[in-house]
């Protein structure tokens, strides 16, 4: 798994989250979509499952108005950028013991 990669996506979560505007609600939709998607490809068919489980493809506000979807993008990516985290944190821990036992 590409570490490097996953946290310049949790990365683009945070700044996603940090630059979102009420009147943005179209683009954190936008946003959502394109970064499920890399992490999707970030992550492998590993975690897809989990993935799919945690974060449907299709919102589940979808076809009600935008604001309801935004808030639920919104919720999404917070989600997102925390599960990133665990899945760094354990690849890292895993490197980590690696290196003691002398694998890599």
């Amino acid at each position: 798994m590409d570490v490097e990669r996953l946290m310049r996506l949790k990365g683009t979560v945070q700044a996603t989250q940090a630059e979102s505007a009420p009147a943005g609600g179209q683009g954190l939709i936008a946003a959502y979509s394109r970064i499920r998607i890399e992490v999707a490809e970030a992550v492998g068919a590993e975690l897809a499952d989990e993935l799919a489980r945690l974060f449907p493809a299709e919102l589940a506000t979808s076809g009600r108005p935008w604001k309801a979807q935004a808030e639920e993008a919104e919720t999404l990516l917070a989600q997102i950028a925390g599960w990133l985290d665990g899945i760094i944190e354990a690849a890292v821990a895993a490197e980590e013991k690696a290196k003691q036992t002398g694998f890599r």
